[in-house]
């Protein structure tokens, strides 16, 4: 017998994303980018340093968890910023969640999070690591929101390890400035 746990939540909240390129575009949120003047690999394609997605939640529950003000996303770089032949995907999720808080936006988000760039080979689907991150995203009444975001991949911010043998540690990142809205959202299942 398999017994299924329905999830109930409600969330209201805002789609984001942005990629590192030198494009006209402030923030380029383009998958892939035809107007950036970016890091051209062999290919001729121009990839950007790095590209994220993420969600922040404005207001919301998840299995009776709060988890109102934080935000989950996922920052795929290359693993040396000389190449951009191997890359990796990681998530981050707001240092200030608690584990559960955490658990409860991994069981929510985790199979819609993708940031992994047009230009770059699809990625393995491998369990992917998770980090706890300085993380602020600021929505805006007009214009683009903003993040401010400090991640450095020490062994006190791993929440989750990679499930892949071979994955590589995770670069530091840092960025402070205006993110794309993609979309707003409203999800509600009680």
């Amino acid at each position: 017998m398999i017994t299924v746990i329905q999830q109930k939540y409600l969330l209201q909240g805002a789609v984001f994303g942005a990629r590192g390129d030198s494009c006209s575009c402030n923030p380029c949120d383009c998958n892939p980018c035809k107007c950036a003047d970016g890091v051209r690999g062999n290919d001729g394609l121009s990839y950007p340093l790095w590209r994220v997605s993420g969600y922040y939640i404005e207001t919301g529950t998840i299995q009776d968890i709060e988890v109102s003000d934080l935000s989950i996303m996922s920052l795929t770089q290359p693993v040396s910023v000389e190449s951009n032949e191997l890359w990796q995907e990681i998530f981050l999720i707001d240092a200030r969640a608690t584990s559960e808080q955490a658990s409860a936006l991994l069981s929510m988000f985790e199979r819609q999070l993708d940031s992994v760039p047009a230009e770059v080979a699809p990625l393995p689907h491998t369990q992917r690591a998770v980090y706890r991150a300085q993380l602020a995203y600021h929505p805006a009444a007009e214009g683009n929101p903003t993040l401010h975001a400090t991640f450095r991949p020490d062994q006190p911010s791993l929440l989750r390890a990679s499930s892949d043998p071979q994955a590589y540690q995770a670069r530091a990142w840092d960025y402070d400035g205006p993110m794309a809205l993609r979309n707003t959202f409203t999800f509600k299942k009680m």
